[in-house]
């Protein structure tokens, strides 16, 4: 796979990802139903004051990943610190980690504790291949149910005329495309609550989707605490995960350690994902 695009969201995919208990309260739907809102900026007002705010953020999850038909959970520990670093710690059981992921804005960082090796990696080094746009941001945006535009930090208003909206009974969708050719989009409903975030390349017949349910209210916002993701290849779903966010800590302290042992060897990235993914 030649994209960095989904590079990037491989290995939250394939080392297991999240599923749950909630502790939180379920948002109630409420009547009557609101107005879809008819133009560009008053849909992205809406959704940009329902986005979940944070400095940042800790979460205990598990996972329930199905890939080319074998099915796998884990538990998942997710740390985040916003515009930062994003770090994933995978323990799928007892509480023993096998994985720790650490992503950045320049870099990402990976061990593999099964096999006692590890992997670091520039953006650049990754983009090498294909100049697709999507960055640390953008990765950070599909975590945390924000709307973006490929390649930049946030979505500023100077940008909203590059989205074309199309309103389809009580939902509106906006899409953009960035320089390489990735479609990206963006549904939402009146209210404001962002319900999905499409990415696919046609040139390469792979789609990622990321679809956000069952909204509850942490502190005064809401959050979707079910996160159903798949990837399509050549019409072939190749993974797709539930995520359940079961605990949400917004700005608490994190301790985001990272220590390689002496002893692991340094490896390519796509060579972990290879293994684990059957890629060639």
């Amino acid at each position: 796979m030649k994209n960095i695009v989904f590079k990037a969201f491989l290995p939250l995919l394939m080392i297991a990802f999240f599923t749950g208990c909630k502790t939180v309260k379920t948002v109630k739907p409420t009547t009557p139903v609101a107005k879809v809102p008819s133009k560009t900026e008053e849909l992205m007002s809406t959704v940009k004051k329902q986005q979940f705010q944070f400095s940042n953020l800790y979460v205990k999850m598990n996972a329930d990943l199905n890939m080319k038909g074998n099915d796998v959970s884990s538990k998942i520990e997710l740390k985040m610190v916003r515009d930062s670093i994003i770090q994933l710690s995978v323990q799928p059981m007892f509480g023993v980690e096998i994985f720790r992921l650490a992503l950045t804005k320049d870099s990402v960082k990976l061990i593999d504790r099964l096999n006692k090796r590890y992997a670091v990696e520039s953006y650049t080094q990754m983009k090498n291949e294909n100049a697709v746009v999507f960055n640390f941001y953008n990765l950070q945006s599909l975590l945390v149910n924000r709307i973006f535009f490929p390649g930049e930090k946030t979505v500023s208003e100077a940008l909203y005329d590059r989205f074309h909206l199309t309103s389809k009974g009580t939902t509106s969708e906006l899409s953009v495309k960035d320089a390489s050719g990735v479609q990206y989009v963006f549904k939402a409903d009146a209210q404001g609550k962002l319900l999905s975030s499409i990415m696919s390349m046609t040139k390469n017949l792979s789609t990622l989707q990321w679809i956000y349910s069952d909204f509850h209210t942490q502190g005064n916002q809401l959050f979707p605490s079910i996160m159903n993701v798949s990837y399509t290849h050549n019409g072939t779903t190749a993974v797709k995960a539930q995520l359940n966010y079961a605990k949400i800590s917004p700005n608490t302290i994190l301790n985001l350690s990272f220590s390689i042992p002496e002893k692991y060897k340094r490896v390519s990235l796509m060579d972990i994902l290879r293994q684990y993914s059957g890629m060639k």
